[in-house]
């Protein structure tokens, strides 16, 4: 059996062409797994989409950024943090 991420001809001995692959699928199945037992994953046909949603405008957050990233993109971090500021300003006179 070939384990996932190696080559599709790679012998069963070998399933890896280096360390580094190897460490690769590892990350991969290792990031997945703790994505779909927190149930934060969005999973289409075997493929995992997205970690979250994001606090601002609710839309998925990518798989690529951190675990515990809490917006999508800089701009909904950068409205959060105004709307924040916004709201300990006191009101001018």
């Amino acid at each position: 059996m070939v384990p996932d991420g190696a080559p599709k001809d790679a012998p069963a001995r070998k399933p890896f062409c280096g360390p580094d692959c190897r460490k690769r699928a590892w990350r991969r199945r290792r990031r997945r797994d703790l994505l779909i037992s927190r149930g934060t994953a969005v999973i289409f046909s075997d493929t995992v989409f997205g970690a979250g949603r994001c606090e601002q405008c609710n839309g998925i957050i990518s798989v690529r950024k951190r675990l515990y990233s809490r917006f999508c993109s800089p701009a909904c971090r950068t409205s959060a943090w105004r709307e924040r500021l916004e709201a300990t300003q006191e009101p001018s006179r």
